[in-house]
């Protein structure tokens, strides 16, 4: 991915950088001579660098050692700093500053969990962040000036997109949370109160059907502990089927925001579970790493021990447990079908891999790059990926299947979802597969 600038007035297109890999413009810089730019080497690295226009030149500012991210880079006044959150040398997101001319890096906010979305009002003065506590948002606002923290009341949910007002009185964000669809909020700067100011729906009857969950935690095989939001639909049963619905990446996490589906299925007496297996990004870079290549599987067992915990400590009916997830979330669902088949009634995949080695085959050359790192070559982990794969273990499965996917899907193609279709097909398995054919644009 090549970098371009483009003339409005002229309307005129110029490459100005143009490497093997993956670039992004990040930020004009204040005297419109220079651009910042971001390199990305893997899902959880990256590198930010200085490209000169005048002569092509690249210079880059945040070169380290081992894993680090940096991101939401915001110039200070005089457009020689820049703050930005980063994990350099660290498991969790803080705030840091960056000389651009000297590249000294100091820390000015550290935490025990991951900041997120870094904004700067128009004078400079102060910085709005928020902190990802276990997939729950807190806002905060830091006044540089005298190095001052406060935060503010929200129900629980997740904010994002963080926009100081233009006179620097107040801060817009969109909030999203399980009992709120996403909607905007204001946070008045003086007097810390924050109120919403646009309403998908200001129906009483319907706010009073959305469920908030409760953020649990279980053991898994190797005795560590793994988070996940349960729901529990109103009025429960004596005993209660559940779904439980796997997040994609690998690198993201569920989060505690609206989603019409998990709500649709509490509405109708499904409890809803939500895990974190190993591997998820918000808990630390090794927490995220634990399921990297040859581990794959151990994050597949993560869902049997959450199975079973739910069966003991919530009353779910072991005869009722569904399974669905979307992408990677997908290949869980597959995984877990083929290699632990006695814990599903049911099972819904959504555009996922049914085998690593003909997805890193098929997928797009530079997704194939950025993906190797988290499931390995099928040069040096081939042999590993046949003795996984839910492609090569079908005769397994014993529930019912439901399969979705898109034919112009450029990460995951669609004939993942069609070689497990067939040997399923082939032996009469209960499924449905739903394809969509489209040439336009959605």
């Amino acid at each position: 991915m090549d970098i371009y600038i483009q003339n409005l007035e002229s309307m005129e297109i110029n490459l100005v950088y143009r490497e093997n890999g993956m670039f992004a413009v990040v930020e004009w810089f204040h005297d419109g001579k220079s651009l910042l730019i971001e390199r990305t080497n893997s899902a959880m690295d990256n590198d930010l660098g200085m490209l000169e226009l005048s002569t092509g030149v690249l210079n880059w500012i945040t070169e380290h050692t081992g894993e680090a991210s940096f991101k939401n880079a915001q110039f200070n006044k005089d457009g020689d700093h820049i703050y930005l959150l980063s994990n350099k040398d660290r498991e969790f997101f803080g705030i840091a500053l960056i000389n651009l001319q000297t590249k000294h890096f100091d820390w000015l906010e550290l935490g025990e969990w991951d900041f997120e979305s870094l904004e700067m009002n128009k004078d400079k003065n102060k910085l709005a962040f928020t902190i990802n506590e276990g997939g729950i948002s807190k806002g905060v606002i830091l006044d540089l000036n005298t190095s001052s923290l406060y935060s503010w009341k929200t129900p629980m949910g997740v904010i994002s997109n963080l926009k100081f007002s233009p006179d620097n009185q107040k801060l817009a964000y969109v909030f999203n949370g399980p009992a709120y669809p996403p909607d905007i909020w204001e946070l008045d700067l003086k007097i810390i109160h924050a109120e919403r100011i646009t309403y998908v729906s200001r129906s009483p009857d319907l706010k009073e059907r959305f469920i908030e969950p409760e953020l649990i935690t279980y053991h898994s095989f190797d005795n560590l502990q793994i988070p996940a939001f349960y729901f529990q639909p109103k009025n429960p049963a004596k005993k209660l089927p559940v779904v439980i619905y796997i997040h994609g990446g690998p690198e993201s996490q569920s989060r505690a925001v609206h989603s019409p589906i998990l709500q649709y299925f509490l509405n109708i007496g499904y409890a809803v579970c939500t895990p974190n297996v190993r591997g998820s990004t918000g808990y630390g870079k090794t927490y995220t790493h634990l399921d990297d290549v040859r581990k794959r599987m151990d994050a597949v067992q993560d869902l049997v021990y959450l199975a079973e915990w739910l069966i003991v400590n919530r009353n779910i009916d072991l005869e009722k447990i569904s399974i669905m997830g979307g992408s990677y979330g997908g290949f869980m669902v597959l995984a877990a079908t083929t290699h632990f088949p006695k814990y599903w009634s049911a099972a819904i995949d959504i555009v996922g891999m049914s085998s690593i080695k003909s997805f890193l085959k098929t997928t797009s050359p530079w997704r194939k790059k950025h993906r190797e790192s988290e499931y390995g070559t099928i040069e040096r982990d081939g042999e590993f990926f046949d003795r996984i794969d839910p492609l090569n273990h079908t005769d397994r499965i014993t529930s019912p299947l439901l399969v979705l996917h898109g034919a112009n899907d450029a990460r995951v193609p669609i004939e993942e979802a069609e070689q497990i279709v067939n040997k399923l097909k082939a032996r009469n398995h209960p499924l449905i597969l739903f394809a969509l054919r489209t040439r336009g644009t959605i």
